[in-house]
């Protein structure tokens, strides 16, 4: 089976879908500019693996989109698995756009949150395509972004934990004990650390940041989190 009527994907596609992301990521690693002015994208080993896939996956797949007539099926699979990242990663920059369409005088710095978008709108493409030149190809990229999510959610989960036991933290002489317990099961120590030093951007995933958006609001009381994260602490 061959993949249905498409234009190959070019060298300046490459550029946008894998490359951009990849110089993104690498800046980011070296320099802690996301990390440094609003959360660190990058927190663990398990972030870096994940977010680096999208580029990695990208190149797969527009190599396989110009050279093969039916694409593997870990291809399709791991395509899915990055268009739940890169998606995870679009929606913690989306508030930063704004700001970033303004900064991009600044040297191309604006351009930098624009980098989640550009992999997932070419992993979205680009995996469709190749999941049509296999038989139920749509159900196994379907399988490869809940494989993707699933991780996303497991390297997120101390962030988490964190987050919900900060939550706990406040309230009842129980509930306090039970927030240090959970804390010391499953928090991330290193996170907490942070925020008793006055982080003012505690969530480095999707389900942290939701879970802390949820009790505490998006522009939650930064004092109220730091003079709780250094009890915890």
């Amino acid at each position: 089976m061959s993949y249905p009527d498409h234009s190959r994907p070019g060298i300046g596609a490459l550029v946008v879908a894998s490359i951009f992301p990849a110089i993104v990521i690498l800046i980011e690693l070296v320099t802690g500019i996301c990390a440094g002015a609003f959360f660190d994208p990058v927190p663990t080993i398990g972030h870096v693996v994940l977010i680096s896939l999208v580029p990695i996956v990208n190149f797969l797949l527009w190599r396989a989109l110009r050279t093969e007539d039916t694409a593997p099926v870990w291809l399709v699979i791991v395509g899915g698995v990055s268009i739940a990242v890169a998606a995870s990663y679009s929606l913690l920059f989306l508030p930063m756009l704004p700001f970033a369409f303004i900064a991009i005088i600044l040297v191309g710095i604006g351009l930098l949150p624009f980098a989640p978008l550009a992999g997932l709108v070419f992993a979205v493409r680009w995996t469709g395509e190749t999941a049509a030149s296999r038989d139920c190809g749509g159900r196994i990229a379907v399988g490869g972004v809940a494989l993707g999510m699933v991780a996303l959610l497991l390297v997120d989960l101390p962030a988490t934990i964190t987050q919900v036991a900060l939550d706990r933290y406040d309230g009842s002489v129980q509930r306090r004990r039970s927030a240090v317990a959970l804390m010391r099961a499953l928090g991330d120590r290193d996170m907490l650390l942070r925020q008793s030093y006055g982080d003012s951007a505690p969530a480095s995933g999707v389900a942290s940041f939701l879970v802390s958006a949820w009790t505490n609001g998006v522009f939650w009381n930064e004092q109220r989190r730091t003079d709780a994260a250094r009890e915890l602490y």
